[in-house]
């Protein structure tokens, strides 16, 4: 590209050479003036830093876990807190009942290929695989996943994407028979983040509705459920820094956990600004020490 001179610097140039007396000072200025110019106009564009979904497959399938860097594998862990004269530290790994009594976590490690797409999500119990669920890719999307456990297909899910490579719809079916269980319209935004699901019969009657208010960053805020009757049933809202971190959440609406608080502490953080240790709290007790453990392909 072609580099203009500033016009301030043609007119100090004929300022200076039409002077009787020029003075080395003002060459000096002139020469770094003119460096200057050129090394701002040639600065090249900083590119954006590349980022990997988590979401489908894994514990955060309604609260997308957005990491910095090109991830190839993320090992999600929770353990029992331990107060060490006051020092918060991690004891044993949880159990999948101790994780049940939280309500929602679970362990997991998932993969992704270069290109960020999630290739393989095993569940974990401690080292334990209890079932793994394993994509196949076309281009830039998943579109059919296998559930496994004891080496057997327990489920099969197809996806749809539209001309823009946004889920439009998922198709679940029983391993082994093909006989479809459920099917899901699916609605994003202009990033191809989920802000609806609708689960519909075979007569196409909506079942049950899932909706998520999603901001201007693409963070999940809000999530609303409703039944067949289409009546809230569940309600939850999330709380995020002003660096973008999920901080923690109320449930307004719920059978079972309406009123329940969540709180998270981040307590450490890698070299790309990925989250890699937390505290969780449900209202106001310490619940789980948590550690996210990644592997990157740029490392």
């Amino acid at each position: 590209m072609k580099t203009k001179i500033p016009y301030f610097i043609i007119i100090n140039m004929y300022f200076l050479v039409t002077k009787k007396t020029i003075t080395m000072k003002k060459i000096y200025l002139l020469l770094a003036a003119i460096i200057l110019a050129f090394s701002t106009c040639n600065t090249p564009t900083k590119k954006p830093q590349a980022t990997t979904v988590v979401q489908f497959f894994t514990f955060f399938i309604n609260n997308p876990l957005v990491l910095n860097g090109k991830v190839k594998s993320v090992k999600y862990r929770t353990y029992l807190p331990i107060n060490n004269n006051g020092t918060i530290e991690k004891g044993d790994l949880m159990t999948n009942e101790e994780r049940d009594s939280v309500g929602f976590a679970y362990d997991f490690i998932a993969y992704f290929n270069e290109e960020g797409i999630i290739e393989k999500s095993e569940l974990l119990d401690g080292d334990e695989v209890l079932s793994y669920w394993e994509t196949e890719i076309e281009g830039q999307v998943f579109t059919l996943a296998k559930q496994v456990k004891n080496d057997t297909i327990n489920l099969v899910a197809k996806y749809k994407y539209d001309e823009n490579s946004h889920m439009v719809a998922i198709d679940i079916y029983r391993g082994g028979i093909d006989t479809l269980l459920n099917h899901f319209e699916v609605t994003t935004n202009e990033e191809g983040f989920v802000t609806e699901y609708n689960s519909l019969s075979k007569e196409n009657d909506v079942l049950a509705r899932y909706t998520f208010n999603v901001d201007e960053n693409n963070r999940y805020v809000e999530q609303k459920n409703y039944n067949i009757n289409d009546s809230l049933v569940f309600h939850r809202k999330r709380m995020h820094n002003d660096k973008g971190f999920h901080v923690g959440s109320k449930i307004l609406v719920s059978s079972k956990y309406a009123g329940d608080k969540y709180k998270i502490e981040y307590t450490a953080f890698d070299e790309k600004g990925n989250w890699t240790g937390l505290h969780f709290y449900k209202n106001g007790e310490l619940k789980t020490v948590e550690e996210l453990v990644i592997e990157y392909y740029d490392n």
